[in-house]
């Protein structure tokens, strides 16, 4: 069943190393890793569950992860 939830690693790492390349930008726009990871962990639990359909599962994780991170992101950017 772990394999079901490849899709959401595999955005989670693409999300992860977006926000990496933001220190191209400007150096101040650094993430850590264990902010991300204890963000993901976060998206996991308090995204929707539904315990009987794992696609749906899967796809609440996605929206709600990418929503959160963004959310967090644009929280730690500054305007020029």
């Amino acid at each position: 069943t772990r394999a079901k939830f490849v899709p959401v690693a595999q955005r989670g790492a693409i999300l992860f190393f977006c926000i990496t390349e933001l220190a191209n930008v400007d150096p101040m726009y650094q993430y850590a890793l264990q902010w991300y990871i204890d963000l993901f962990q976060r998206g996991l639990r308090d995204s929707e569950p539904d315990a009987e359909d794992r696609d749906q599962r899967i796809l609440n994780i996605n929206d709600y992860f990418g929503y959160y991170l963004y959310k967090n992101v644009c929280r730690s950017l500054f305007e020029k």
